[in-house]
């Protein structure tokens, strides 16, 4: 036992003189060895070298093992000679017995020296796996601390932590552009709460004619109060909050927002506008009186709702056979109005699919909700004034002429086709053998973390921003600086607007404006690890106060990675001879960006929203579009505008439009538009070609590509329509700035993805929305023109116009040599097929833009990037050895990917 215990302790610890330092082993029982050389008391099983081998140096195991093998040898001889002699020492055997008895022992020897060497490479293969098991059990039972044994630390430094909750900022003091805390709308929220003159009143005990606070932001400082703290030293400027509010308690009602600080101790407030009462989006309280209208209307046609969709009903619904309700937009064209369609599903997974064909049209415009009623209904292709109309025509289908409506009720094996849930199918090669999928690649960083993080300022490869979330609009990033110089002061998404086509009242005229649809940043939830975000991600966490009774903070709603793009930043291969030599050779840089990504859901539809930097001071702003489709019954009437997904159930012609605003500051504030068009001209040159069948010597002219510049004077002049984004270069520049070459330093706005607007102007619901007709336009900035769309849009789109009008933005002012802010529209057809079902795959569903550098440096800025690679001859001439130089980026990758961090913590939903 001794000697298999000391084999296994110098197996699994290697050569070393004191107990196994083995995170969490016990240690080894004290034990007594009695050996051929007497009694040796050893510490331990494990311990010092005393014992069978003797005295001999434990830290050479194999020649205290080979000691003690002859030690045993030479005892066994000696102690068989006394045997043989009867214990005499003189005299001594013949030899032949001698050499008998040293021939069987040596025999004896090498077998046993054998069998030890094999027991000492079994051991050691046990003691492998034991070692290795040993791994797991501390893998298993301490992650972070085996990430920090085995990988690169995540916590080197304190910008570097995957969870904002590690990661230690290097102030307690928030950011300028940082959104509001969860602390610091509680503190905005109890202080307005204890103004007696607002006369708040908590949203679950209110009703119409109470004052509720709707929405809590962050009020950015005016951009002159900004800059002069970022540039020129100056105090920060208070943190201030918007406030919005409803004032129901009031006649005539009115919305209120206020601006509240200074933060984090707020104990001032002030007015800065009101906005019409019939405006103002739908609160929970407000859905909540609306569905009792509703339920109502449900009660009365429960006959008709379950003869007609296979024993589905509303009105005190038996699940899973019950019906769901939701609501479009907009809700009135006239003063006044506030008229809501809404439309019946099937509550069932995947309730997008599963239209019945029964719409109702709420009109809730009165202050009191006893007022409230059913003003419409829609049911087999035909409308009725209320909902006693229709089932008066559905109980008497003869003298109404009134088609029923049997909708198909899937069954269960069909249910599939609305469920993201995985499903069988044999469209996968098998598994060889039996054996189970293997898993798609992942990338890891194999030198560490390269960017920082500092509360919300992020910091990477020369780029240096902040990033942050709109409650009502979604990411956003602020002071966007390449090699310490700004380039972006602010950029952000305004709104994105979905119109649908249709035979269906809600379909037809729905024009969803999101941002007030409960909210694009409102709707950014967890983001799962591996694969909404790779498990390389770090994660920053959100807190709104949005149509809720406080601060509801969204974990991980925000997430920053650097990104191995597979596609090489710049490149090329020379192979080239010529008279007086050759040239052959390869220079190329692998690509890598960062992104920054947050994903907002807005009922059916994913935005997954990216702002992506490259280091050659490219910016990429991305949506890529995913979730469900709005669908509805798939009829005769409706061949023209959907597509089939199942029985009776079809998919609708959708648009989407989405609008950014770029503040760029290329050099200061002080820029220029620059419309740089692609056109065709002729240019008559002496080696023009004639033009068939005239004569040698006729004046020839060219067809030639080329560019015209223009630098418009006003707003006006440098607006893009749609059909011209293709062929004109928008350019936003410094023209008392130049580069080496003379030409004005700027960065370009290249749109990948636009689409015209078909509606009329005329077309009122349509109306709040005048940014889509143009891809491109560029206005003066001012601070009370903060963005081009509001929460406010989707009520009534003409009257919207007073809360936010872009078109009053662009009017035509001096434009040259000012703070020119840039607006984008992107734009995309979702053509409808079998494929819209269940969810719409995000491959060509990406809509984006680029700012590009244009003539902002003087060559590329990507030159001094330490991964590059060149390849080239070692000297001219056939037969030379190619000479690698890789760049000066360590090549010493210590790092593993780790193992991936918990995927989806839950802690939201476990929260409601």
């Amino acid at each position: 036992m001794a000697v298999v215990a000391r084999s296994i302790q110098l197996s699994a610890c290697g050569a070393v003189a004191n107990p196994c330092d083995t995170r969490g082993q016990l240690p080894a029982p004290q034990t007594q060895i009695q050996g051929p050389l007497g009694a040796r008391t050893s510490t331990s099983a494990y311990g010092s070298g005393a014992g069978l081998l003797g005295s001999y140096p434990t830290g050479q195991s194999s020649f205290g093992l080979w000691h003690a093998v002859r030690d045993l040898a030479v005892w066994k001889v000696k102690k068989h000679w006394k045997e043989v002699t009867g214990g005499a020492e003189a005299g001594g055997p013949d030899m032949a017995t001698v050499r008998r008895v040293l021939s069987i022992w040596r025999t004896l020897s090498y077998v046993l020296i054998l069998a030890c060497i094999s027991l000492v490479i079994a051991l050691a293969i046990v003691a492998g796996d034991r070692k290795a098991l040993q791994r797991e059990s501390v893998r298993l039972n301490n992650a972070t601390a085996y990430a920090e044994a085995h990988t690169c630390a995540l916590f080197v430094e304190p910008g570097q932590a995957t969870l904002q909750s590690d990661r230690r900022p290097a102030s307690t003091q928030p950011n300028l552009f940082e959104e509001l805390s969860d602390a610091e709308l509680i503190a905005v929220r109890e202080y307005l709460f204890a103004q007696p003159e607002l006369n708040l009143t908590n949203a679950d005990n209110a009703g119409m004619a109470s004052n509720t606070l709707f929405m809590v932001e962050l009020l950015p400082p005016p951009k002159a109060d900004a800059l002069a703290a970022l540039d020129a030293g100056a105090p920060l400027p208070p943190r201030q909050a918007r406030a919005t509010v409803y004032v129901g308690a009031e006649q005539p009602p009115r919305v209120a927002e206020l601006a509240v600080g200074p933060l984090p101790t707020p104990h001032n407030h002030s007015f800065l506008r009101a906005v019409a009462w019939e405006l103002r989006p739908p609160n929970r309280m407000e859905y909540s009186l609306m569905d009792k209208v509703v339920d109502a209307a449900a009660a009365q046609l429960a006959p008709l709702l379950n003869a007609s969709f296979g024993g589905f009903e509303y009105h005190n619904c038996t699940p899973p056979l019950c019906l769901f309700w939701a609501d479009s937009a907009p809700r009135g064209h006239a003063a006044g109005q506030r008229q809501t369609w809404i439309w019946f599903m099937r509550f069932l997974d995947g309730f997008y699919l599963h239209p019945v064909g029964l719409e109702l049209l709420v009109d809730h415009s009165a202050s009191d909700p006893g007022q409230w009623a059913v003003i419409g209904a829609f049911y087999g292709g035909q409308l009725f004034p209320n909902a006693s109309a229709l089932l008066s025509a559905w109980q008497n289908p003869g003298s109404s002429h009134l088609t029923r409506v049997q909708a198909v009720t899937p069954v269960p094996e069909d249910l599939g086709y609305s469920s993201l849930n995985r499903t069988a199918g044999s469209m996968r090669p098998a598994a060889r053998n039996g054996a189970a999928p293997q898993a798609g690649p992942r990338q890891y960083q194999p030198a560490g973390q390269r960017f920082r993080i500092d509360r919300n300022a992020v910091d990477w490869l020369g780029w240096s921003f902040q990033v942050g979330s709109r409650p009502a609009s979604g990411l956003r990033a602020w002071d966007v600086r390449f090699g310490g110089e700004r380039i972006v002061y602010e950029l952000a998404l305004q709104e994105a607007l979905g119109s649908l086509s249709g035979a269906t009242p809600s379909q037809s005229l729905a024009q969803q404006y999101d941002s007030a649809g409960g909210g694009l940043g409102a709707g950014m939830h967890e983001l799962v690890a591996g694969v909404d975000c790779p498990h390389t991600a770090a994660f920053l966490d959100m807190a709104t106060l949005f149509d809720s009774t406080g601060p509801i903070t969204r974990p991980r709603s925000l997430c920053v990675f650097e990104l191995a793009t597979g596609t090489p930043l710049r490149r090329h291969y020379t192979q080239e001879f010529a008279p007086h030599g050759e040239q052959v050779g390869y220079s190329g840089t692998p690509g890598s960006a960062l992104v920054v990504r947050g994903i907002a859901t807005a009922f059916a539809t994913d935005y997954i929203t990216d702002v992506t930097f490259y280091p050659n001071g490219a910016i990429e702003v991305s949506v890529t579009l995913s979730g469900y489709t709005l669908a509805a019954p798939y009829t005769p009437a409706a061949v023209n505008f959907s597509a089939p997904v199942f029985y009776g159930v079809g998919a609708p012609l959708r648009d989407h439009f989405l609008h950014w605003r770029v503040d760029l500051d290329v050099n200061g504030t002080a820029n220029s538009v620059r419309l740089d068009t692609v056109e065709l001209g002729q240019s008559a040159w002496p080696w023009s070609v004639p033009a068939p069948g005239a004569p040698t010597n006729a004046t020839a002219a060219t067809p030639t590509k080329r560019l015209r510049r223009a630098t418009p004077e006003t707003e006006d002049g440098a607006s893009v329509p749609h059909g011209a984004a293709a062929t004109t270069a928008f350019a936003v520049v410094n023209e008392r700035r130049l580069n080496r070459w003379g030409d004005p330093r700027g960065y370009r706005i290249q749109v990948d993805a636009t689409i015209p607007q078909l509606y009329p102007e005329s077309y009122a619901p349509a109306a709040a929305a005048p940014w889509s007709r143009l891809a491109l336009a560029a206005s003066v900035r001012r601070d009370d023109e903060p963005s081009s769309s509001s929460i406010y849009a989707a009520a009534q789109p003409p009257a919207a116009l007073a809360a936010a009008n872009f078109s009053a933005f662009v009017n035509g002012e001096p434009l040259r040599g000012q703070d020119v802010v840039a607006w984008v529209t992107l734009g995309a057809w979702d053509l409808p097929s079998a494929e819209s079902a269940p969810a719409l795959a995000t491959p060509g569903r990406r809509l984006g833009f680029w700012l590009q550098p244009y003539g902002y440096f003087d060559g590329d800025a990507s030159g001094d990037l330490a991964d590059s690679v060149s390849i080239f001859p070692s000297r001219s001439g056939r037969g030379a050895t190619p000479v690698v130089t890789p760049g000066s980026a360590t090549q010493d990758f210590q790092c593993v990917p780790p193992d991936p961090h918990v995927p989806y913590s839950a802690a939201e939903l476990q929260a409601l």
